[in-house]
């Protein structure tokens, strides 16, 4: 993943703004955005191999990639604007201390703030990030079960983990959080 950021990065003359180990990485929106699209169709061709790794990449490309995405197309829809795409680490090494150590460039997306028209339509965008992380990997053990495979428990168990480990951590530390905290500055 980081090789093809940084091929990006060179290919497209992308702006770096520092350096990609632990450091924010600007990405042109629609560079960022083919990444996405580009990370989500990969995760549907692994998951339709049917076995159990492809399934699990599948599972994480779901989970991964469908996060900024999804704040792009419900903040485009309500008219927000997005000044680019970037690397850096996730907000969860604030609540899981033995995350400070890793280092997973996590995709971001940076929002124009003077674009935000009303408090609801940046509630919409930030919450749109979290739910699509939080229900599109269910899609790999909803296709599972219809294809028959015995590995489709680990997977609704997994998601469930999911689920319930961004309930509780997204008011805290993510863009649940985040969308309270700009809903009282403007």
């Amino acid at each position: 993943m980081i090789f093809i950021l940084e091929l990006l990065t060179r290919i497209d003359g992308l702006e770096k703004s520092r350096d990609i180990r632990g450091k924010r990485m600007r990405i042109r929106v629609a560079a960022g955005n083919a990444i996405s699209i580009s990370g989500l169709a990969f995760g549907i061709i692994m998951l339709k191999t049917g076995n159990f790794f492809a399934s699990l990449i599948s599972w994480f490309c779901l989970w991964y990639f469908s996060h900024c995405f999804a704040h792009y197309i419900v903040g485009r829809l309500l008219g927000i604007r997005f000044l680019y795409y970037f690397t850096g680490k996730s907000d969860l090494t604030k609540a899981i201390k033995a995350l400070q150590k890793v280092n997973f460039p996590v995709l971001g997306i940076k929002f124009d703030r003077k674009s935000v028209r009303s408090k609801r339509a940046a509630y919409a965008m930030f919450s749109a990030g979290v739910l699509a992380s939080t229900l599109t990997p269910f899609l790999v053990p909803f296709y599972l079960f219809i294809a028959a495979r015995d590995f489709w428990i680990f997977f609704t168990l997994l998601s469930i983990a999911n689920l319930t480990l961004t309930a509780f951590l997204s008011p805290k530390y993510g863009d649940i959080a985040k969308a309270k905290k700009f809903s009282l500055e403007k």
